[in-house]
């Protein structure tokens, strides 16, 4: 099996991953997210909410 004759379920990960990818780009840019650079969840979820906290309303 060459690279053109893959299987539908070969193909759809790789389609869900890209939709996720895009609605995340989509969130860091609305929310103008820097790049996090803590290692703890627990750090990267206070700074992403201070991010959102700092959203003005729309």
């Amino acid at each position: 099996m060459n690279a053109l004759q893959l299987e539908a379920s070969e193909v759809l990960p790789y389609k869900v991953l890209a939709s996720v990818e895009s609605g995340f780009v989509d969130l860091k840019s609305h929310l103008e997210v820097h790049p996090v650079y803590y290692n703890r969840p627990d750090q990267v979820r206070d700074y992403t909410w201070i991010c959102l906290l700092d959203e003005e309303p729309t």
